[in-house]
Formats: C-alpha cells, sequence, structure tokens
C-alpha cells in the first residue's frame, strides 16, 4: 500500500493500511521458519518511520497481505502437518484482522466524507431554527392576546352589562321610591285621619244587642196596640250586610193590619229613638171611610259588630 506526500485526493482513495497487530503477527511467521530459507521481508521498522521498497523514490509502502502470504507459503513447504496447520490458522486470522482494519477505514472515510462541513447547510439550518423560534413566539404572544380578548368578549362584557342594567333598575326604583315617599306619607297620614274618623262615626251607632232590643220592643208596642200580623216569620230579626267593615244590619220586616193611628205613633216614637235607622220599605193600603190599614214596613237598624 503506497501513500503520497502530497494531498490527499478524496477521488481515489490509497489502499487500506495493515494495523500493528498485523504486522507483529506476520512477523512472527516470517521468524518461525528454518534457517537459510526464505523469509518475508522484516516488519519491524523504527518508531515513526515506514518501510521503503528500493525504486520507489520518495514514496513509503508498507507489507500487504499478499506479500506475507506469498512469503509464508514458500517457507511452509518444508515444515511438519502441524506448523503447517498452525501457520494455516495464524494465516487466516492475519487476513482476518486486515480486512477486518480495512472496513474500518473505509468506514470512517465514509463517515468523515458525510460529516463535511456545508457553510449553505448551516445557513439553512440557522436559518431554519430562527423562523421555528420566530413562529413559536409568535403563537403564544397571539395566544396570550387573544385568550383574554376572547373571554372579554364571550364572558365578563356581557354579566358586566348585565350588572350594569340590574344596577340601573335597582337606583330607578330607589329614586321612584324616594320621590313616592312624601306621597306615601301623606296617603298614610290621611288614610290614618279616615280611621279615626270611621271609629268615632262607628261609635255614633247602638251595639248589636240594644239594636235588637228595639226592633223587638217596636213589635210588640205594635202588638199591644191591636196590630195583626199576617206572616208566621213576620217580626223577627235578621242580619243583613251594609257594605261597612265594623257594622252590622239589623233586619226587621212586617206585614200587618192595624189602625193607622196607633201605628203612626208606635213608628213616629221608634224612628226618633233610633235616628241612624233606615225604613227600606213601608206601604200603606187604607179602604175610604176605615182607620184600619195594611202596612209592609221593612227596616234596617245599623249596629256595632
Amino acid at each position: 500500500m503506497v501513500f503520497g506526500f502530497g494531498k490527499k485526493k478524496d477521488d481515489a482513495p490509497g489502499p487500506a493500511q495493515m494495523s500493528p497487530e498485523a504486522v507483529a503477527m506476520l512477523n512472527q511467521l516470517a521468524q518461525a521458519t528454518p534457517e537459510g530459507m526464505a523469509q518475508a521481508p522484516s516488519m519491524a521498522q523504527p518508531a515513526g518511520t515506514a518501510p521503503t521498497m528500493p525504486g520507489t523514490a520518495g514514496m513509503t509502502q508498507f507489507p500487504t497481505v499478499a506479500t506475507a502470504t506469498n512469503s509464508v507459503e514458500s517457507t511452509g513447504a518444508d515444515l511438519p502437518a502441524k506448523e503447517q496447520r498452525k501457520l494455516a490458522r495464524e494465516e487466516k486470522k492475519a487476513v482476518a484482522v486486515a480486512k477486518r482494519e480495512e472496513k474500518e477505514i473505509a468506514r470512517r472515510r465514509k463517515r468523515n466524507a458525510k460529516a463535511r462541513f456545508s457553510r449553505a447547510s448551516y445557513l439553512r439550518e440557522a436559518d431554519g431554527n430562527a423562523s421555528s423560534s420566530v413562529a413559536l413566539a409568535g403563537f403564544f404572544l397571539a395566544i396570550t392576546i387573544i385568550i383574554p380578548l376572547v373571554v372579554n368578549a364571550l364572558f365578563l362584557l356581557p354579566a358586566t352589562r348585565s350588572n350594569q342594567e340590574i344596577i340601573e333598575e335597582v337606583r330607578s326604583l330607589k329614586s321612584i321610591v324616594d320621590q313616592a315617599q312624601p306621597i306615601l306619607q301623606a296617603a298614610i297620614a290621611r288614610k290614618k285621619e279616615r280611621e279615626d274618623a270611621l271609629q268615632t262615626k262607628l261609635a255614633g251607632f247602638v251595639a248589636d244587642e240594644e239594636a235588637t232590643v228595639a226592633l223587638r220592643k217596636l213589635v210588640s208596642d205594635l202588638e199591644a196596640r191591636g196590630a195583626a200580623l199576617k206572616a208566621s216569620a213576620a217580626g223577627t230579626v235578621v242580619n243583613t250586610d251594609v257594605g261597612l267593615p265594623g257594622l252590622a244590619g239589623k233586619s226587621l220586616t212586617m206585614e200587618m193590619r192595624v189602625d193607622f193611628l196607633d201605628y203612626l205613633l208606635v213608628r213616629n216614637r221608634f224612628v226618633r229613638s233610633q235616628p241612624r235607622v233606615n225604613v227600606s220599605e213601608e206601604t200603606i193600603v187604607a179602604a175610604p171611610g176605615d182607620p184600619i190599614v195594611d202596612v209592609k214596613l221593612v227596616l234596617v237598624v245599623p249596629a256595632r259588630s
């Protein structure tokens, strides 16, 4: 394998170089041959130098696997069978080691060729990383701005607007109440005055029991004057509604045949004793020249219930 001292060309790679272990193994095989027989060139070289061959000026040459194999075959012809087998095994090991070394060197050369620095690739990768960073930063910035806007537009602003409307309604109602407060106070005062006046007026009415007793006394006085009641239910006192709170009407209905002067005397005396009495119906039917008349009388006396 020959190497030049000039710059290495990538398009024409040189042959693979053997490792020190393979070179040492070949040296041992060559030294194991008998004296006086042909031997392979010596593999031992000073450190930092390479073996040279005549006729190759300015070039460095290493022993190849083929050279070592030819030397071993020429010297192994006179060895015993056991030594020949051992020598063959050693030869196979040396060849396998040399092949592994060549494959490793080729793999390294291929990896180094792929790992060359490219300015265009570097700039393209740098620009891509910068663009990705800018895009990611822009995405997070947009999310940071858009999400609060969406939340405000969909939830916070409607809720705030609704709360403001409720507050405005409460304020308007409160203002109306404040404006109506004097009116309400005046109405309450007038209501109290009316209640007091009503109680004063109610005090002028007779009690329930008194009104009932007065109506029954009227019936008894008419009967004492010779009045004849026509109906069996005549002279019965019943309760009626007068439409006023705290008052109850005591009603009396009578149909009778009586002397007109006696009837007039008893009726006028009862009306003077009961100034609140209400004569709902009074019908007098008289025949010419007859003092006895037919009378229908309906009286209502309001009383405190």
